[in-house]
């Protein structure tokens, strides 16, 4: 499956990770040789590729490098962006996608913790997916219907009607035929009708997106008489008020 490209900005950070590691590797070797013999900077520089001024400034013991001071700088530690990858992945993983302004939000949490009064701006969310593009990525989500239908493995089905024919047997002899009809019911939640953009683990094959509705469902109730012909649907849709009729009479308090 084909990855997707890696941005510029993503690339100079892997090219800073990988000089950081030869020139700590660097320093490393002086330190170990040093105490033994006369060391040469130079030559210590051309073998790890690293520059000269470079490294002899690194070797001073009260230097302070240029990460380390921007580090000081940043809004988010390296231990605290970890923090909040792993629960961008784990929200996803549990078809709880987030997008970009709730992962704001939670980042905000995460500084106020060390650095109160900081903070975070949308473009802030932007430059930490570029840089965690190799575990994060952007998806458009999808309905929850759509989701479900690639669920339906054959594994699925068969297992749903090896519990269906146990319980109504192979031609329904378990059930009187006057006892059998067919209906099934879906809901739709007002206020969410199309795809948002969600952040999620690149290799996270169908996110869903955490928003909110009205939390008002419309039902939709398919009937299939007995002669095989599908009955009108029937489509229930959220009153705005209560007539007192359909509340008369009834003992049982249902509606």
């Amino acid at each position: 499956m084909a990855r997707k490209p890696k941005s510029n900005r993503q690339k100079n950070h892997i090219n800073r990770q990988k000089a950081i590691g030869a020139l700590s590797d660097a320093v490393a070797e002086y330190k170990d040789r040093s105490a033994l013999e006369k060391v040469s900077i130079r030559a210590l520089a051309l073998k790890y590729k690293v520059n000269k001024g470079t490294l002899k400034a690194h070797l001073d013991p009260n230097h302070i490098s240029i990460d380390a001071f921007n580090a000081t700088k940043q809004a988010l530690s390296p231990t605290q962006e970890d923090i909040l990858i792993q629960w961008v992945i784990e929200m996803a993983n549990r078809n709880l996608a987030l997008q970009p302004c709730v992962i704001q939000d939670k980042a905000q949490l995460i500084a106020q913790a060390t650095k109160p009064g900081i903070l975070i701006c949308p473009r802030w969310v932007d430059k930490f997916l570029a840089c965690h593009q190799d575990c994060l990525s952007c998806h458009w989500s999808r309905a929850l219907d759509k989701v479900w239908a690639l669920s339906a493995t054959h594994e699925a089905i068969d297992g749903y009607f090896s519990i269906y024919k146990s319980l109504v047997g192979e031609n329904g002899e378990k059930i009187p035929p006057n006892h059998q009809f067919a209906f099934d019911e879906c809901g739709v939640q007002c206020g969410y009708n199309q795809p948002v953009c969600v952040v999620g683990a690149c290799s996270h094959p169908a996110p869903k997106a955490n928003t909110s509705g009205k939390q008002e469902l419309i039902t939709f109730v398919p009937v299939i008489s007995g002669a095989g012909s599908l009955v009108t649907s029937l489509v229930v849709f959220p009153a705005t008020r209560i007539h007192p009729a359909w509340v008369k009479n009834n003992p049982g308090k249902f509606l």
